[in-house]
């Protein structure tokens, strides 16, 4: 028993709403630069554009905006703080733009200033990473290179998979000789013979 979720015959005329859709992709996309201009470009993570990520697991839930603040405390600048993981673990992310200084003595700056505003809390700095501005900007170029070639090879597989004369071999074509031989009417092959009952690799029409 084959399991069929479209039914045969079936028939779906996609082109019929595409002005629609190049409507809707087109709003999508100005939406998309406009905010890009009101942002003032792209905002990179901590991977791309440089800086430091810390992440804190405490024993009880805190409060965001005094873990930001003491983050300030410590020396660190443009920080943000976010919950991380599963909510009953009661860590959280801290990212911020470029320390010059140790990662030891930011470590320590770290544990002093939560040991002051938050003794009770349990604290635990599970990790702390630093990334410089070059190997950012290294696998920022990276990123931007390989969008670009997927989005050049998506755009020459399309054209070339939708044509009616793109890249197949013409004996798979069904209006070549290959093709017409096979028969419209398809009856089961006798024991013992080959297949397909049709000299081309392209599936027979069947009625």
């Amino acid at each position: 028993m084959v399991l069929e979720l479209i039914k045969p015959g079936t028939h779906f005329n996609f082109l019929k709403y595409r002005k629609l859709a190049y409507l809707i992709s087109a709003v999508v996309i100005v939406a998309g630069l406009v905010s890009l201009v009101v942002k003032g470009g792209p905002r990179y993570g901590v991977d791309f554009a440089g800086g430091l990520s810390i992440q804190i697991r405490f024993a009880k839930d805190m409060d965001v905006p005094a873990l930001t603040k003491a983050m300030e405390e410590a020396g660190l600048e443009n920080v943000v703080v976010q919950r991380f993981g599963q909510e009953g673990n009661h860590e959280y992310l801290a990212r911020a733009s470029e320390h010059k200084g140790a990662q030891e003595s930011l470590r320590a700056a770290v544990d002093k200033v939560l040991a002051t505003q938050f003794p009770d809390s349990g604290f635990s700095v599970q990790r702390l990473e630093m990334v410089g501005p070059k190997v950012g900007a290294d696998l920022r170029g990276k990123a931007l290179e390989a969008i670009f070639y997927s989005v050049l090879l998506i755009a020459i597989y399309i054209p070339a998979g939708s044509s009616n004369a793109g890249w197949r071999p013409a004996s798979w074509r069904q209006d070549s000789p290959a093709a017409s031989t096979c028969s419209s009417s398809w009856a089961p092959p006798l024991p013992g013979s080959s297949w397909p009952p049709c000299a081309s690799p392209w599936p027979c029409a069947l009625s």
